[in-house]
């Protein structure tokens, strides 16, 4: 009896010490990446804005299908690793909001923000990829946010990589 009164003591010991631990992560969670394009701002715009164009530069939507919604592409859906989407929520001049989300889990704000500019006589453009998680008070959910950087950061890199060389190799192809 001694020996189960312990382990029940002990076990609710652990928890308390991992939930107060747990207290201290933040409950909302920004991951950002940018990068400098040599592009028009407007071309990179509608790569951005456009699901049919997210294939060309989007890492894992290579095999992904277009989303309708009342006849219209929103997005775009895969089964690669269970059900998710991916689809529109606002469009504004500088900024295209989605959300991503994954079958049994919380949707996460995602989006991209455009920088224009030019350097010298070269129009430019920092595009800014952000995910937002937004944790309940779980700790298995605070502890799994500690390891989101690893794993959607190197995702991002890729995809801005991917869409730089997209809209410049457009700008190229496109210049006399």
């Amino acid at each position: 009896m001694k020996i189960i009164r312990l382990a029940v003591i002990s076990f609710v010991s652990l928890f308390l010490v991992v939930l107060v631990i747990s207290l201290f992560i933040p409950s909302h969670v920004r991951i950002s990446r940018a990068k400098e394009m040599y592009a028009p701002a407007d071309s990179v715009f509608l790569l951005l804005a456009r699901p049919q164009a997210w294939k060309s530069w989007y890492p894992n939507l290579d095999s992904a299908e277009l989303f309708l919604e009342n006849g219209k592409v929103t997005g775009v859906s895969s089964q690669k690793n269970g059900y998710r989407t991916l689809k529109l929520d606002t469009v504004t001049d500088t900024a295209i909001n989605t959300l991503y989300v994954v079958e049994g889990r919380q949707p996460v704000s995602s989006g991209w923000t455009l920088h224009a500019g030019s350097a010298g006589n070269q129009q430019q453009v920092t595009v800014q990829w952000y995910m937002d998680f937004n944790l309940r008070w779980y700790p298995w959910e605070k502890f799994a946010s500690l390891v989101f950087e690893k794993s959607y950061g190197p995702m991002m890199e890729a995809g801005l990589t991917n869409l730089k060389s997209v809209a410049e190799k457009n700008r190229l192809s496109n210049n006399p």
